[in-house]
């Protein structure tokens, strides 16, 4: 599936374009319950376009990636100052440090004659031409300030290997061969590497020498409103799992977030074992999850982009935009609450303490730098009174 296809319903129009760009950027409605004090929500940095992938900087610092500029950003955690640490990659969708350097990995190429939606969201995912060529789909890593150097090429291993094993020669064909979205250190040293492909429908590793092979494959989901939706050929029929956010979690475990062909309520959270990739566990009812985040208590964190996009016209105020998306927390014994966030996209737990990217995606609605980094305080979270 083409990543996150349909985020352009939430508000194409030019009206909504230019209402959206006026408004001042925020973390959202402060709704939310629960105990501690303060704001439930502190802003780290702002200004960003298009803020995906959140990761662990060097010191006491995080680093984001902007998909909207091609670019991988480091803040420092106690002043909010930022700094580059490289530019000009088209189509840059997620980032890590591993092993001391810059890991990131490029979305699919854009294409002509596509849907016009398409078209416009990876146009806006990146320039074409920059410091670095033009490397879509890849896995490029480099030095902070110096040249990345394109490692291993997914579109070209699905090529070969189509994980999903979906009919491709179907000339409907709805998907892109490979799409990949975020990028985590395997950290059981099997490979270098842990991508989640949204395009082909697999969490791949790579290995030091950009070596590439499946690490889970998740099933078509076929539950809820998925149920016979039509696909690609009809042995797959359902909703496409569409792998997005991946983060490594306690007891030798792998997180990763599935979109679920953005069906409300058909999300999923896939528990892997980190060595071997095979499922251990599978949380369900989620909606357009992108981020994931875990901590060593078990507790886990799930970004809804896509929480509350209406289904009809696309709203035209910002305030009513700014309702769109939020952060589940699920406990170990299964207890949800819910925090508000604007277009949430990447989570991270990192020092203790949660942070997400949020108007992640307000770049595709011409709000250049509406984009925060804030940090999701306890008392953020308490009963949803809304739903999605």
């Amino acid at each position: 599936m083409r990543m996150i296809r349909q985020v352009t319903t939430i508000g194409l129009a030019s009206a909504c374009c230019l209402a959206l760009a006026a408004a001042p950027a925020s973390a959202g409605d402060r709704r939310g319950g629960g105990h501690g004090g303060g704001d439930p929500f502190k802003v780290i940095a702002g200004k960003f376009d298009g803020p995906f992938q959140l990761a662990d900087g060097y010191g006491n610092s995080i680093i984001v990636t902007q998909a909207g500029k091609g670019e991988v950003t480091q803040i420092d955690l106690r002043t909010g100052g930022t700094k580059t640490l490289a530019t000009g990659v088209a189509g840059a969708s997620g980032a890590s440090l591993i092993n001391g350097k810059i890991a990131v990995v490029t979305g699919e190429e854009p294409t002509e004659g596509g849907p016009p939606a398409d078209e416009q969201m990876m146009a806006a995912r990146g320039p074409a031409t920059g410091p670095v060529p033009p490397n879509f789909a890849s896995l490029l890593v480099g030095r902070p300030g110096g040249t990345l150097t394109p490692v291993a090429d997914f579109l070209q291993f699905q090529e070969e290997h189509n994980s999903d094993g979906q009919d491709t020669d179907n000339p409907d064909f709805l998907d892109s061969l490979s799409n990949p979205f975020a990028v985590v250190e395997d950290r059981t040293h099997r490979g270098f590497a842990l991508v989640t492909d949204g395009g082909g429908n697999a969490v791949l590793r790579v290995d030091r020498k950009g070596n590439i092979e499946e690490f889970f494959v998740p099933d078509v989901v076929r539950t809820g409103v998925c149920e016979g939706r039509p696909n690609n050929d009809p042995a797959h029929t359902g909703c496409d799992p569409v792998p997005t956010g991946i983060t490594n979690g306690p007891w030798g475990s792998v997180y990763v977030a599935g979109l679920s062909g953005e069906a409300p309520g058909e999300g999923r959270v896939y528990i892997l074992d980190a060595w071997s990739g095979k499922l251990r566990k599978t949380l369900t009812g989620f909606n357009s999850p992108t981020g994931v985040a875990v901590d060593y208590r078990g507790n886990v964190y799930v970004a809804e982009l896509l929480c509350g996009a209406p289904d009809g016209p696309p709203p035209t105020d910002p305030n009513e935009i700014a309702k769109v998306g939020r952060i589940v927390k699920v406990t170990p014994n299964g207890q949800r609450t819910y925090a508000q966030a604007t277009l949430p996209n990447g989570l991270l737990l990192s020092g203790g303490k949660l942070y997400a990217s949020t108007w992640s995606i307000a770049f595709f609605f011409g709000a250049v730098g509406a984009g925060q980094v804030v940090q999701v305080n306890d008392n953020a979270f308490g009963p949803d009174p809304d739903g999605c």
